[in-house]
C-alpha cells in the first residue's frame, strides 16, 4: 500500500516577522521545505509528500543580529 499526504495550503514557504530584542524593529523570519539537505531543492505548493519522507526545513532571518537570537532544534 502507498500512501501519501498533500501538504495544505501554503506551508512550504511562510514568513513571519520577528519583534527587536528590545521591542523595536521588526526582523522578516522566512521558513521553507526542502527535499534534499543542501536545502536547493524546494518543495512545491500543494506537492505530495509519501509519509515517511524527510523534509528539510530551513529558516532563515534578515537583518537580526545573530548572538541575540540563538535557535534550537
Amino acid at each position: 500500500m502507498i500512501t501519501s499526504l498533500k501538504l495544505p495550503g501554503n506551508i512550504t514557504y511562510q514568513t513571519v516577522y520577528l519583534s527587536g530584542a528590545n521591542g523595536t524593529g521588526m526582523y522578516p523570519v522566512t521558513m521553507a521545505a526542502y527535499k534534499d539537505s543542501t536545502f536547493t531543492i524546494a518543495y512545491q505548493n500543494e506537492e505530495e509528500v509519501t509519509i515517511g519522507t524527510m523534509i528539510y526545513v530551513g529558516i532563515f532571518v534578515t537583518g537580526a543580529d545573530g548572538k541575540i537570537y540563538m535557535f534550537s532544534g
